[in-house]
């Protein structure tokens, strides 16, 4: 990954969100997400293609974002966070620290529609 944005180029906001995750009267778990973070990042479309499986066709859209290293999102990162960002919601495939100096973080997103 040769490609690491300036801060400058962090222009877009975005936000993060996490389940609170309430048991139910029958044994499941009612989710309900909660902001937790709000900053500044860069996303750049990597891929996008179709899917059509079960009876169903989805287009599939893979983004990059960068954004700064906060202690609060290094504490509360997993699979269930929420990125939002342009009233699209994303999911986390993969996650990891790219620059010990500038301590930026960088996520590949899936977004399904």
């Amino acid at each position: 990954m040769a490609f690491i944005p300036t801060i400058g180029q962090m222009r877009q906001v975005i936000k993060f969100e996490i389940p609170a995750k309430d048991p139910d009267n029958i044994g499941g778990q009612l989710e309900q997400y909660d902001e937790l973070y709000t900053t500044r990042g860069y996303f750049r479309e990597r891929r996008a293609f179709r899917d059509f499986s079960d009876g169903k066709d989805s287009m599939i859209n893979i983004l990059e974002m960068w954004c700064s290293w906060r202690q609060v999102l290094e504490s509360e990162i997993s699979i269930d966070l929420k990125v939002i960002y342009e009233a699209r919601i994303f999911g986390i495939e993969s996650f990891r620290l790219v620059d010990e100096k500038r301590r930026l973080y960088y996520f590949e997103l899936t977004e399904i529609r």
